[in-house]
């Protein structure tokens, strides 16, 4: 086991744990540049390694501390979907996905805030009229 894998075993939150664990600043940190170092091209890790790597990023979630890192992360996770072997593949999916979903869910709350906000407006506008 090289001493990445070793150190990302320290960092990562137990996967199918119950509850998600919510990693503070410093932790996402870590974790997230720890799973780069085994996603990148050429960084020396086998498909274990980056099959590990995904899985931690998606036992971590995407919200809250993580949410910083998806931007650098989601090129690694992408180049991933082209791997030879299928557990990583689908793991790189599944991350994939919980971004989709948490953004589509950010877009949502934007519109209705924008739906609450225009409503307000209407309203005010419309009961100075009379």
């Amino acid at each position: 086991m090289s001493a990445a894998v070793a150190r990302l075993r320290e960092l990562a939150p137990a996967p199918g744990a119950e509850e998600e664990l919510e990693l503070d600043d410093a932790g996402a940190a870590a974790l997230a540049e720890c799973c780069a170092g085994l996603l990148r091209p050429g960084g020396g890790s086998d498909a274990g390694a980056a099959h590990e790597a995904l899985e931690a990023l998606c036992a971590a979630g995407v919200g809250g501390s993580m949410r910083r890192h998806a931007d650098g992360l989601a090129p690694l996770v992408v180049a991933r979907l082209g791997d030879g072997h299928a557990a990583v593949r689908e793991a790189a999916r599944r991350y994939l996905l919980l971004l989709m979903e948490v953004s589509r869910a950010a877009a949502f709350d934007s519109v209705r805030s924008l739906e609450s906000i225009v409503l307000v407006l209407v309203l005010r506008n419309d009961s100075c009229s009379y």
